[in-house]
């Protein structure tokens, strides 16, 4: 999508779902949790069929398989595990487990320990553990905007990918992430923030990040500056890579799948309506349509921050 065509979508995604629609739709823990358990199996089948939800990184040159994207994330915590010899690792949104599980193959005498929100990724994870046979690593039911530190032992990693994204109080979580690392532990974050550019942008632009947010979920729009500030404020030391190219690629290939059902938005206000069309697949639709547009005219960016304690 480019500048020229963002108005033309944006009266399209206005006569499928109404303007009403975006003051009102809601990101509750249980939209989330719905959101999460009613996607699953298409991201099973179009993403992940090992379950896993976030943005494969890939290689600039040559693109590389998405399998191997979808690692990347794995891989380098994996080198920051070993690097520092940590024994204890947290994971805020956990999934069905994806990150958790490769991590503890790679890493026998780790002990881990995933938090989530969905029951149902809760059960599916331990499954898969169970089945797998890990004995070192755990899954359980827990808000991490609502982390009560006395109830942890001290972590030596935290990390979370693309999951703080949901929270609605960041600077506590950070806080308390920092509060339950080791001295020499860190928090390591994998995700997407709204830049300095998206504060100034214009209207369509603004309405094209809400139905982004909204697509995702997202309480509020989180912002990069904002998030660093955060870390600098808890006390964290921040190493900050920008990943934006790498992740463009597949979120391209996303806005060309979500294109097709804005052919006749007649059509597809009726799909809804009916339940044909789950509300929630096309709400997250519109994160894969409005997405490359933010990152391509850098409104937005995908990046990993290394908080070191």
């Amino acid at each position: 999508m480019n500048q020229s065509e963002l108005k033309s979508f944006l009266d399209k995604t206005d006569a499928i779902v109404g303007k009403e629609w975006l003051e009102t739709a809601t990101s509750h823990p249980e939209d989330i949790a719905s959101y999460y358990t009613k996607l699953r199996k298409f991201y099973q089948k179009m993403h992940s069929e090992e379950g896993a939800m976030h943005f494969p990184i890939k290689p600039l040159e040559g693109g590389g398989a998405h399998a191997e994207g979808l690692l990347f994330h794995v891989k380098d915590l994996d080198t920051t595990i070993k690097e520092n010899k940590y024994k204890k690792v947290m994971e805020l949104g956990s999934g069905v487990g994806f990150n958790l599980i490769n991590l503890a193959r790679m890493n026998p005498d780790v002990e881990f320990i995933g938090f989530d929100l969905t029951d149902k990724n809760i059960i599916q994870a331990r499954k898969k553990a169970h089945e797998r046979r890990l004995t070192n690593i755990q899954f359980k039911k827990r808000n991490f905007d609502e982390l009560q530190v006395s109830n942890f032992p001290q972590q030596d990693l935290i990390f979370a990918i693309e999951a703080l994204c949901h929270s609605k109080n960041l600077d506590k979580v950070i806080q308390d992430s920092h509060n339950i690392l080791h001295s020499n532990g860190r928090l390591v974050l994998f995700d997407g923030y709204g830049t300095k550019k998206a504060r100034t942008a214009g209207e369509d632009t603004l309405r094209a990040a809400d139905y982004f947010s909204k697509g995702f979920f997202l309480p509020n729009p989180q912002f990069l500056d904002d998030t660093l500030n955060s870390g600098k404020n808890a006390g964290f030391e921040i190493i900050l890579k920008d990943y934006t190219q790498n992740i463009l690629s597949n979120f391209v290939r996303f806005e060309e799948g979500v294109k097709l059902i804005f052919r006749f938005p007649w059509l597809t206000r009726l799909m809804i309506r009916f339940k044909i069309l789950p509300i929630e697949v096309f709400r997250h639709g519109l994160a894969g349509l409005y997405g490359p547009y933010l990152l391509k005219y850098g409104y937005a960016g995908y990046f990993k921050l290394d908080c070191k304690k």
